[in-house]
């Protein structure tokens, strides 16, 4: 019995790649960082998207190097730069409310992390916990 093999061409395989990139930076442009956090460049060609929060959709375009601290390494950011994210997340009249109340603002900018859910993000929100417990 003869068997046929058909071969179905997907998107992008034969493109060197070129599809998977422009999916990865269809949300990125060119302009100033608005974080602007130490090693930062300030003006970018290629910033990131980043989401603080997602329902409501609440976005901040980053370099690249601000985008990782703020994922990566939230303890090097200022408490201004972490009032910025945070206002950016809860919006600013409740921003405004919390700043109002220096010691819960005070928790929130030590307690910072990023929203995400990849296991990497995770071990950061635990390395967070444990520096604000020593503090």
């Amino acid at each position: 019995m003869d068997h046929k093999h058909t071969h179905t061409h997907m998107q992008g395989a034969t493109d060197g790649g070129k599809h998977i990139e422009a999916m990865r930076t269809e949300h990125m442009k060119s302009g100033f960082c608005r974080l602007k956090a130490t090693g930062c460049q300030g003006f970018c060609k290629v910033l990131e998207k980043h989401h603080e929060s997602y329902k409501p959709e609440r976005t901040i375009y980053l370099c690249h190097h601000c985008h990782h601290l703020v994922h990566f390494r939230p303890y090097q950011l200022t408490d201004q730069q972490k009032g910025k994210l945070l206002c950016l997340r809860h919006g600013p009249s409740l921003w405004l409310a919390f700043s109002k109340k220096p010691r819960v603002a005070e928790m929130m900018r030590k307690n910072y992390v990023a929203p995400g859910r990849r296991k990497a993000q995770l071990e950061i929100r635990r390395r967070v916990r444990e520096r604000a417990h020593r503090m």
